[in-house]
């Protein structure tokens, strides 16, 4: 039975206190019973009604972050961020037409010394 059709059926009639009240009663009927609880469970797992989805791929981190991303990790402004990139504070690449990039490493470096 598709998936979508045991979570209608279960959804609308009490298969749930049947399942309950009739559960060793007769082993085939259990199994039934069960078998569409597990299927109306899954469904309803998913988002649209499909098989269960794989879990996203993360994408590993760039090793450069842009001057927004830096102000947010820091919690400073843009701005101050590059003032203190332009004072040599913060290392970073100014890129041509194309503002800053900072390395992840560099960005963690001066996030150390800022909170020593």
């Amino acid at each position: 039975m598709p998936a979508r059709i045991a979570s209608v059926i279960y959804s609308r009639t009490d298969l749930a206190k049947l399942r309950v009240d009739l559960r060793g009663i007769d082993p085939e009927l259990d199994a039934v019973l069960m078998a569409l609880h597990i299927s109306a469970l899954k469904f309803r797992a998913s988002a649209d009604g499909n098989e269960a989805r794989k879990p996203a791929e993360v994408r590993p981190k760039s090793s450069w972050v842009e001057v927004a991303e830096a102000a947010a990790e820091l919690d400073l402004t843009t701005s101050r961020v590059r003032q203190e990139l332009r004072a040599g504070h913060l290392k970073g690449e100014k890129r041509q037409g194309r503002g800053w990039r900072i390395s992840r490493v560099e960005l963690e470096t001066y996030k150390a010394a800022r909170a020593a």
